[in-house]
């Protein structure tokens, strides 16, 4: 049995796709950084770049005019109380996330067992056969796989 012409020619097309998209070299690592295509690299090279000149201009400027560019000792504990309650934020909003995504499953679950017992409840007895066979399971034994479920 042949598949439709169409069904090939969308298969090969499908296929041209992904000959095209970039992969993961197992060679070199080299053509894996310069993949720029749905990468965080163009989004933050610009204000790196800026920083990194304007650093740059800072210290040659230091340089030049031979006067000491520094933090003082008053700003360092500033900052790094400010990055700490960043890494508090972060980590709380990150928590909230997963007590968020752990109730949504736990809901699920509850939501998927009240539904197979409604259906469990909800079996009865099949009708008897029309031929005069013995029926395939009794009122008594459905019952009692029922208790034994439970």
């Amino acid at each position: 049995m042949a598949l439709p012409i169409n069904t090939l020619s969308s298969l090969h097309t499908l296929q041209d796709d992904e000959d095209h998209k970039p992969r993961l070299s197992k060679i070199s690592w080299l053509p894996d950084i310069l993949v720029f295509h749905s990468s965080i690299i163009p989004t933050v090279l610009g204000p790196v770049l800026s920083v990194s000149l304007f650093a740059g201009s800072v210290a040659i400027a230091a340089l030049m005019w031979g006067k000491e560019v520094g933090l003082t000792n008053n700003v360092v504990p500033l900052l790094s109380v400010v990055v700490g309650l960043l890494l508090v934020f972060r980590n709380s909003s990150a928590y909230e996330r997963y007590a968020e995504g752990r109730r949504d499953f736990t809901s699920l679950i509850s939501g998927a067992c009240n539904l197979s017992s409604g259906i469990w409840v909800s079996v009865t007895v099949p009708p008897p056969p029309t031929d005069g066979s013995q029926p395939s399971i009794t009122r008594a034994r459905l019952t009692e796989e029922k208790e034994e479920a439970d």
